[in-house]
């Protein structure tokens, strides 16, 4: 039922107008109080639990007499509770769960089941028993939900004072410009979406969003965030980082121009991303009634954690060169074992250097250098691979050359994002650069060890010195490399799950 209110009842509490409205029907004042408790109130459109809010002149007010026929019924459910007492529950609602009911979606949600298991909640509130607060349905984590209205109460008010803490975990695309920060953006209604929220910097509710990044997986394509919110607004997260150009892995709501960017580039971690990414990790806030200090952690679930292997698990590069051109693409191929993926410079040079290559063109631009293709080919290996003087022609060429060869090799190892080893044979003049740069994970230099261009100091763990031998020598020493680079693979990623569970992200023994 629905009233206006007269000016004669101006001033009035909100108990006292509805048991004078429903004054001779047999209701009784305290039965209306709970009623407003169970939030069956409306002011102005919106759900008043307040018995003693004061009316005004002009207020619309509702009141729900009696359930709705539509009004929840218990649905039996798995409930993963982590902690309970007499007021209070802690449990990690997995991802594909709705919280509550809604117009877009029917099915069983946590409410039906918490009903099921707990049946003194009905009487808080006729759609969302229990329900403190909400997390997305395909987000992952700790909930809090109340026993009775007393704890409800007082955890609504905790949230709305902002006494509880809330920490996420968030896995993005691309990486934020610091290491940590906070994201202040007011946030409201997208005004072309019923469903989608958006920045909204004149009329937005105030939102705030602190973040850390706890790691950046290679070449800075994705990483993982721990979140801290302080509001709680609607897909509140979600919007802040897609705002900063960060969006949340898996999410086509608010990331479709990066999900269709992972779709073709890496199906193989679209089809382990069946959600965003986004898990509620840490819960620290006071029992509502013991006021004990409560601090809770919940470890990421399976899927979760296959996402964050498969990061992991980056191609391995290797870079090799040496002074026999037959002898390093030889070796590379006893590396490869016709499984992994091989760059080969010459190969390069050739597509660059063709008639309407870009290193062609570059060169015809000097002044008519080195117009023939074939002649440009042969002069322009010489000058990168050899270990003579340099000339000035020579170092013209490696300063035309040399970028746009690194650039084909770094393409080639984006597109190569699925394979365990990448190997790149290069000439010498390439791999000096990309050992400075620290581009590659391993560098195998063949016949290093009397080679007379290489620098002092070159010795470090990443770089593999490979003497020049008979066959079967360096056939048993691509063995042993082998063994190597698949041991370092291995203690990559045990480093990287080490992290993980000391920082409770993932259970020991479980990833």
């Amino acid at each position: 039922m629905t009233r206006i209110v007269e000016p004669a009842q101006s001033g009035l509490r909100l108990d006292k107008f509805w048991a004078l409205e429903l004054e001779g029907q047999g209701i009784s004042r305290a039965r209306i109080i709970q009623w407003i408790k169970q939030n069956r109130a409306s002011l102005n459109a919106r759900p008043c639990p307040n018995p003693s809010q004061k009316i005004r002149s002009g207020d619309h007010l509702g009141l729900i007499r009696d359930l709705p026929e539509n009004s929840l019924t218990p649905i039996p459910g798995p409930l993963d509770i982590l902690r309970q007492d007499e007021h209070l529950l802690v449990l990690d609602k997995p991802p594909g769960l709705t919280v509550h009911p809604s117009s877009s979606s029917r099915e069983p949600t946590l409410a039906h089941y918490l009903l099921a298991a707990f049946p003194e909640i009905a009487s808080q509130d006729p759609f969302r028993p229990g329900i403190v607060h909400r997390l997305d349905k395909d987000t992952s984590g700790l909930m809090l939900a109340a026993r009775t209205l007393e704890c409800r109460e007082q955890l609504m008010r905790d949230l709305a004072d902002r006494r509880l803490e809330k920490i996420y975990l968030a896995l993005v695309h691309g990486c934020p410009e610091t290491e940590q920060g906070r994201i202040e953006l007011p946030l409201g209604r997208d005004p072309k979406s019923k469903t989608k929220r958006s920045v909204l910097p004149q009329n937005g509710r105030e939102a705030l969003t602190f973040f850390q990044v706890l790691h950046v997986f290679p070449e800075d394509r994705f990483s993982l965030l721990k979140i801290r919110i302080v509001t709680g607004r609607t897909h509140q997260i979600r919007v802040h980082l897609a705002h900063e150009g960060c969006p949340i892995l898996g999410d086509r709501t608010y990331g479709p121009a990066h999900f269709a960017d992972l779709r073709r580039r890496r199906p193989g971690l679209l089809k382990l991303c069946r959600r965003h990414m986004l898990h509620s990790f840490a819960l620290r806030c006071k029992h509502p009634i013991s006021g004990r200090e409560l601090h809770l952690q919940r470890a990421v679930p399976k899927d979760f954690q296959r996402v964050l292997l498969q990061l992991a698990r980056r191609p391995q590069t290797v870079a090799v060169t040496g002074p026999q051109p037959g002898e390093s693409a030889w070796f590379c191929s006893l590396l490869a074992e016709h499984r992994h993926p091989v760059w080969d410079w010459e190969t390069s040079l050739s597509k660059l250097l063709q008639t309407g290559g870009d290193g062609l063109e570059l060169l015809q631009k000097a002044e008519g250098l080195l117009l023939d293709p074939e002649t440009s080919l042969g002069k322009a290996k010489k000058a990168l691979d050899s270990t003579a003087v340099s000339s000035a022609r020579d170092d013209f060429l490696r300063e035309i050359l040399l970028p746009l060869l690194k650039h084909d090799c770094l393409q080639d190892i984006a597109r190569n994002g699925a394979a365990r080893l990448i190997l790149a044979r290069m000439p010498r003049a390439l791999f000096r650069t990309v050992q400075q740069d620290g581009l590659f994970d391993v560098l195998l230099l063949l016949g290093g060890k009397a080679d007379p261009w290489t620098p002092d100091g070159i010795q470090d763990g990443s770089l593999i010195f490979v003497s020049s031998g008979s066959q079967a020598e360096l056939e048993c020493r691509a063995g042993e490399i082998r063994r190597v680079l698949s041991r370092q693979r291995r203690e990559n990623i045990r480093g990287f799950v080490g992290r993980l569970e000391d920082w409770g992200i993932v259970n020991p023994g479980q990833s």
